[in-house]
């Protein structure tokens, strides 16, 4: 769905002022997955859910180690979708004043 965002984002104009909507619509998704998670059958081959779960971290590190790598990894989760988002309102500043051009030329 991200990258189908781009061809939108040539076109109109999104605020970088939204970015905290947007934040806030993330952890929205990303709780209320939590809470359903009950109810979905197959989650673990969901993306949501394999990141909720961190099954990477308790793949590849022990037990013993949880403590600390899932606060990191969660850390860095929530970092990367904060770059992502505002990466995407910079690209969308970039690929709108392009568009703007070639309408005004």
């Amino acid at each position: 769905m991200y990258f189908c965002g781009f061809v939108t984002i040539s076109t109109e104009e999104c605020r970088a002022k939204d970015a905290p909507k947007l934040a806030l619509e993330v952890a929205w998704v990303a709780v209320r997955a939590a809470i359903l998670r009950p109810y979905v059958v197959g989650s673990s081959r969901l993306l949501i859910y394999i990141l909720l779960d961190a099954i990477a971290v308790k793949q590849v590190l022990p037990e013993s180690t949880w403590a600390v790598a899932l606060p990191v990894f969660y850390i860095a989760v929530a970092a990367f979708v904060l770059l992502t988002i505002r990466g995407f309102f910079r690209r969308n500043q970039r690929q709108y004043r392009k568009f703007s051009a070639l309408q005004t030329a």
